[in-house]
């Protein structure tokens, strides 16, 4: 699989995560990607763009279904 590679990648970022006892905040990667998406604006194409920016609404529908299931 071409993608392996990469989530493999996410994996161990992961565990890292865990391991420097880093909390579980989606807000963390949305602002990642945020400044990712400024960055990277102009350089790749719409589709790329669109891409990204649907990574972040399924990580933004996630941490809103957290926030509601915790009442915040």
């Amino acid at each position: 699989m071409e993608f392996k590679p990469f989530i493999d990648d996410f994996k161990r970022c992961a565990r890292a995560l865990d391991t420097r006892g880093e909390p579980f905040e989606l807000d963390t990667p949305l602002a990642l990607l945020a400044r990712l998406m400024h960055d990277v604006e102009g350089y790749l194409s719409e589709a790329e763009m669109h891409t990204l920016a649907e990574i972040g609404g399924y990580i933004y529908r996630e941490a809103w279904r957290n926030k509601a299931l915790r009442g915040d």
